[in-house]
């Protein structure tokens, strides 16, 4: 019995930190030199592990936390890897 109630209440603090956390959100495109799309190119969000794909038009959408430093990495077999550090703020 003592296990159960203690498996639940680790999950319940889990629970109440993941729903007082602050998330942001990276929507973006990614275009090729010649502004066209860049379709199924894996966005990854380093030290976070947290990805996408971009879509046929190249659209992407990311929940990241905020205020953190982010390293983004962009990813897909016809073209050079490209990596970008940003930083999400309110």
């Amino acid at each position: 019995m003592k296990r159960r109630i203690f498996f639940f209440t680790v999950l319940l603090a889990f629970a109440a930190n993941f729903a007082f956390a602050q998330h942001g959100i990276i929507k973006g495109t990614l275009q090729d030199e010649e502004g066209q799309p860049i379709e199924n190119a894996i966005v990854y969000v380093l030290d976070h592990n947290i990805q996408t794909i971009t879509n046929t038009y190249g659209l992407f959408t990311l929940n990241v936390p905020e205020n953190t430093d982010l390293r983004l990495r962009f990813q897909q077999l016809s073209h050079r890897d490209t990596l970008i550090e940003i930083r999400l703020t309110k």
